[in-house]
Formats: C-alpha cells, sequence, structure tokens
C-alpha cells in the first residue's frame, strides 16, 4: 500500500498493536450503517460506564461481611437466584458467576450463567429474598422478585426441601426474552 504509513507500537504489555494512518474508501451507504453501528456501541458503552459507576459506588458503601460466607439470604457471587416475574409468574434462576470463572457444563441446565459485571447481575448483587426490582428487558420492562437464594450446588437442595422443582424454575433464558 503506497503511501500508507505504518508503524508498530507496543504499550508495555508485551503486545504488539498495528497503527495504520491512511483513508479509507467505502460506498456512502457503507459509511452511514457503520456510523449508526458506532454509535449504537458508543451508546452500549455509556450505558454499560454508568451501571460499572454505580457499583463502584455501592462497593464504597458495601456493608463488609467478616469472613467469605455472605448471608444465605443475600446475593453475592455463586448465588444462584430464582427471579420471578410478578405479574405474569414466569420464573428464571440465574447463577452469578465472575467473569473470569470457566463455564459449568451442567446438561440440566438449572440455571442461565450471569457475570457479575452484567447490568442485570449488577441489579440483583446485594439484594435480599423477597425484594423486588423493575428491569428493562429487550421486550420491555418487568417487574421481578427475588423468589429464592441458594448458593453453588447446594440450591438444589435448597429447591427440594421448599417444594420446587428445579427442572421447572429454571427455565430457558429467552423466558424473559
Amino acid at each position: 500500500m503506497e503511501g500508507d504509513l505504518v508503524q508498530s507500537s507496543s504499550e508495555g504489555n508485551g503486545k504488539r498493536h498495528l497503527v495504520v494512518n491512511r483513508s479509507v474508501a467505502l460506498p456512502v451507504r457503507d459509511l452511514e450503517r457503520l456510523r449508526a453501528l458506532l454509535r449504537g456501541r458508543l451508546e452500549a458503552v455509556r450505558v454499560y460506564l454508568a451501571y460499572l459507576q454505580e457499583l463502584d459506588e455501592a462497593l464504597t458503601r458495601a456493608e463488609i461481611i467478616e469472613g467469605d460466607a455472605p448471608p444465605r439470604d443475600v446475593v453475592s457471587v455463586g448465588s444462584r437466584v430464582l427471579v420471578q416475574d410478578v405479574h405474569t409468574g414466569e420464573r428464571i434462576s440465574y447463577e452469578l458467576v465472575f467473569p473470569s470463572e470457566p463455564q459449568r457444563q451442567d446438561a440440566r441446565q438449572e440455571s442461565v450463567e450471569l457475570p457479575v459485571l452484567a447490568p442485570l447481575a449488577l441489579a440483583l448483587l446485594g439484594r435480599r429474598e423477597g425484594e423486588q426490582l423493575e428491569w428493562r428487558f429487550p421486550r420491555g420492562a418487568r417487574l421481578l422478585e427475588i423468589a429464592m437464594i441458594g448458593r453453588g450446588d447446594a440450591t438444589g437442595a435448597a429447591e427440594a426441601a421448599r417444594g420446587e422443582d428445579a427442572t421447572l424454575v429454571a427455565p430457558m433464558a429467552a423466558a424473559f426474552g
């Protein structure tokens, strides 16, 4: 590519990035679509950044619990949370996980893994059983109630003790679409 300025840079992390300074030739239609896509992504980043800032503020105000085990009725990382739509009765079970944790291979798919930095996970974090929150899903806002909280593999036993059938309380994630 004659006339292009090509540089190689390194940012101290050992990774190399290629920087190309040149103009890009695009049809108007592609340019408009790319700009719309970029605007959408930038807005999504702004919204996500707002969630992360809320988390940072919440962590600043957090009640510190001694030891590693949070109260059983509080949503934390590692919790399985049964969420119920107050109006329709639809239920779905989420398990809050750190993004770096490998996904569990669960043939029964009793819960949908939800990375703790996902906006819905941030909204659930620190809440207690019985609390309600309004959440905007792609198909509209829903009033959700935290119906049950369990921990890891013990959740199935907790559900059974309460008369809940894990295969009924954990439908596919599309339930709340």
